[in-house]
């Protein structure tokens, strides 16, 4: 597990091209909530802004993790001319409307279910509530477990269905036994993921009004995220695509 830190590591400072979309996504993302928070004055426009939102993200995640899948796969290769280098990220940046041809759909299936999946589970806890009252003072705390659960046994459906572009219920299946199959290197994995996600979360949240401090601790956020999926990835290639 070691060694498949590190070589994120690495494959992350050769891809860090990678926190090109990410950003111009963060900051188009901001315009537009900016937007939509005076323009939805109406339940109407409201689901219409909450749909263009989930559009958006879909479009965008089918994009970049295709990208990235692309990344890791060229990080390995060995560049003897400059030309070759910049032909291969002149390809890289090509394949982002690839990505949305080929993703869009499961990863908007993906981003669906988890709603559903939240959204069954916040009215479990809600109906168990009602039923049983003393529970109400463990509200926050069957939440964070119940999130946190649920993100732990989907912790590969992503690399699933980007990999594999299978049908997202059965990429859902496979996804979870393949965590459990390898239940304490993805319980590591997902401890280190959810610390990374923390820490950066903070950094975001701190942001100061200096610019110098700013610009370093973005760079640092959007470095993270970009460490994440790469890590995530990488891991997902290393034990269930190269052993096959």
């Amino acid at each position: 597990m070691f060694d498949i830190l590190v070589k994120s590591f690495k494959t992350t400072n050769n891809c860090i091209i990678l926190a090109t979309p990410l950003i111009i996504f963060f900051t188009l993302l901001g315009l537009y909530l900016s937007y939509a928070s005076f323009a939805a004055d109406n339940p109407f426009k409201l689901f219409f802004a909450f749909g263009t939102f989930l559009i958006m993200l879909s479009g965008f995640l089918s994009a970049w993790l295709y990208m990235t899948k692309k990344a890791i796969a060229m990080s390995e290769n060995i560049y003897l001319f400059e030309n070759d280098r910049i032909k291969a990220i002149f390809e890289l940046i090509c394949s982002l409307p690839k990505g949305i041809g080929r993703l869009l759909l499961p990863i908007t299936s993906v981003i669906a279910l988890y709603i559903i999946i939240y959204l069954v589970m916040f009215s479990l806890f809600a109906f168990l509530i009602t039923k049983i009252g003393e529970l109400a003072n463990y509200w926050n705390l069957m939440i964070t477990i119940g999130l946190l659960v649920v993100a732990f046994i989907t912790l590969l459906w992503i690399p699933e269905v980007v990999y594999n572009k299978k049908n997202t219920i059965t990429a859902l299946y496979n996804s979870i036994c393949k965590v459990f199959m390898n239940f304490w290197e993805s319980l590591f994995l997902y401890i280190i993921i959810l610390f990374l996600l923390c820490f950066s979360l903070v950094i975001y949240f701190q942001l100061t009004m200096h610019p110098i401090i700013t610009f370093f601790m973005l760079i640092t956020f959007y470095y993270i995220l970009v460490y994440i999926v790469v890590l995530l990835f990488t891991y997902y290639e290393q034990t269930f695509i190269k052993q096959q």
